[in-house]
């Protein structure tokens, strides 16, 4: 039993994750793009990520349902690649590498801070 722990943890977080992602969508759809609300998603998720991974290092079926789980299904990889190659074929190019360019850089900063973040120390 101890073995299926961590496979259903990350399975269980990763429902959880896309059912607040497809939430968030579903709310936010008619007042901002979808791009605009899978970035913020996405970077949400980034900041979350490095928060779970150095908050719970010391329990790793904890720390995958998380990070695995949870984040890896709210966060949207094969989203933000349909977004921008949408944009893209809607000849919006400058939104198109904005889009990117702002999701890669903003999501490492965000890991890092989240990280930074979880790794205080509560007295």
């Amino acid at each position: 039993m101890k073995k299926l722990a961590e496979p259903l943890g990350v399975g269980c977080g990763c429902m959880l994750g896309a059912l607040v992602r497809y939430t968030c969508v579903s709310f936010l759809a008619s007042f901002l793009l979808a791009e605009i609300i899978i970035l913020v998603v996405n970077l949400s998720g980034c900041f979350l990520f490095g928060i779970f991974k150095a908050a719970f290092s010391t329990n790793k079926v904890r720390q995958k349902f998380l990070t695995t789980g949870f984040c890896g299904g709210l966060t949207t990889f094969s989203t933000l690649m349909l977004g921008s190659t949408t944009l893209f074929l809607q000849q919006r190019i400058f939104w198109g590498v904005a889009y990117l360019v702002l999701t890669l850089l903003l999501g490492i900063c965000a890991v890092y801070f989240g990280k930074k973040l979880g790794q205080i120390k509560r007295s």
